[in-house]
């Protein structure tokens, strides 16, 4: 193994995100100390960032000694405290509201390095397979990856924690040692002293051995991602001609991958395979759904659509006007209540035309049947006035009136039929 040092770091750093300067997350411990010195050492640090958790004893005392650390290096210091609460899933809550501070914290655009290193790689793929995960929590910590408007890097994933604690003490760095770090009640800290030494004692490099397996489900990962493309599974909802045409293992595979793509972790596996099966199977009549704590799929029209938590259970959005040559006058624009349309609730849109049923023009644009619950229609008192997106009743239409129009909000990553992207205005 190369040993550490400022050109390789830099190689290391050029490898993931090319030639920029990097903002170093720092909590004052050895590892993200020596990332510190090896970013400044490398004339490639563009400044420290550090949050305070609060939830140790010394936690004001670490961010002073990290600001100190990053002034005798002449680079800008950024911090702030979260309200991180104990109790179950602490490592997640705490690395969310980390994250969530450093896009608060750093300009768009900004690329943040961590000092995750090899051995955190072989505990964090043991301990997912401890819990059980697929082949998808097998690829551990990923090298690079995306954190909303900036870029996270993880560039010492190569070297184990003995290479970075020979760097610490030749240099003759200072760095604040967590005590909690030494707590076996937590999982992570049982498999560091316990569990890995001894692995380690009978099994030489197991540590090297479980980063390959990352690696290797790294690639499994690409491989269903192209998969997914190649079925047709891409932007917006998905064909279903071909997963049914794909054998088992591949269409499952394929069918994570695209609700990866949104953020959405897929169901386990077994409500997958069954789940799948049923939206696959189901009669053009039908309106199957396959529901877990992600959201859900639904099937419509020969089409899979994403609907990430939480999903809408009415009119998702909000109500704005504009001045138009035919719409609602004032005074009935300002008593109207938003819901959603009724069974068999009828809307005339054309002086002596039929009074229309609202689910038929719906249908007509193409709406999901679930779209129409999202959707809303305005009523004056129990009376039906106006649909957004479709029309004004006749009866009420005045002109030079106002004209209403339906602002969706949707969780991010939900897929919508053509018909709604029309009526939203989203669409050509």
């Amino acid at each position: 193994m190369i040993p550490l040092g400022p050109d390789v770091f830099a190689e290391a750093v050029r490898r993931l995100v090319g030639d920029c300067p990097l903002y170093l997350a720092v909590s004052g411990g050895r590892d993200s100390i020596v990332l510190l010195d090896l970013a400044a050492r490398a004339g490639i640090a563009a400044g420290v960032v550090h949050v305070d958790h609060g939830l140790a004893t010394h936690s004001a005392a670490w961010a002073r000694f990290c600001a100190a650390a990053a002034e005798r290096r002449g680079l800008a210091f950024h911090s702030c405290r979260v309200g991180v609460v104990p109790g179950g899933d602490l490592e997640a809550r705490a690395r969310a509201a980390r994250y969530d501070a450093f896009q608060r914290l750093l300009p768009g655009g900004a690329v943040v390095a961590t000092a995750h290193h090899a051995d955190d790689q072989a505990e964090t793929v043991l301990l997912r397979l401890l819990r059980g995960s697929g082949v998808e929590g097998l690829t551990g910590i990923a090298p690079s990856r995306p954190l909303g408007p900036l870029t996270l890097i993880r560039p010492l994933l190569a070297w184990p924690r003995e290479a970075i604690d020979t760097y610490a003490r030749a240099r003759g760095l200072e760095w604040v040692d967590d005590p909690d770090n030494a707590e076996l009640t937590r999982d992570r800290n049982y498999l560091r002293h316990t569990v890995l030494p001894q692995l380690a004692a009978r099994w030489p490099g197991v540590g090297a051995r479980l980063g390959r397996l990352a690696g290797h489900a790294r690639d499994a990962r690409a491989l269903a991602a192209w998969t997914a493309e190649r079925l047709g599974l891409g932007a917006g909802p998905a064909p279903t001609a071909g997963l049914a045409g794909a054998p088992d293992p591949v269409a499952h595979a394929a069918l994570r991958a695209w609700l990866r793509d949104v953020g959405m972790r897929p169901p386990p596996e077994a409500r997958l395979r069954q789940g799948l099966q049923d939206l696959l199977a189901a009669a053009a009549d039908r309106e199957p759904v396959l529901a877990w704590d992600e959201g859900e799929l639904r099937r419509h029209r020969d089409r899979l659509f994403r609907l990430p938590a939480p999903v809408p259970d009415g009119p998702a959005g909000r109500l704005d006007w504009e001045a138009a040559g035919h719409g609602l006058s004032p005074e009935i624009r300002e008593s109207l209540r938003c819901g959603v349309a009724a069974p068999g609730e009828r809307l005339r849109l054309v002086s002596g035309g039929p009074r229309r049923r609202v689910s038929e023009l719906y249908r007509e644009r193409g709406l999901a049947p679930w779209e129409r619950h999202w959707w809303p229609v305005l009523r004056l008192d129990d009376v039906l006035v106006a649909v957004p997106g479709i029309g004004v009743a006749t009866e009420y239409a005045v002109p030079a009136g106002w004209w209403p129009v339906w602002r969706p909000v949707l969780p991010t990553g939900t897929d919508v039929t053509a018909g709604w992207a029309l009526m939203a205005g989203e669409g050509e």
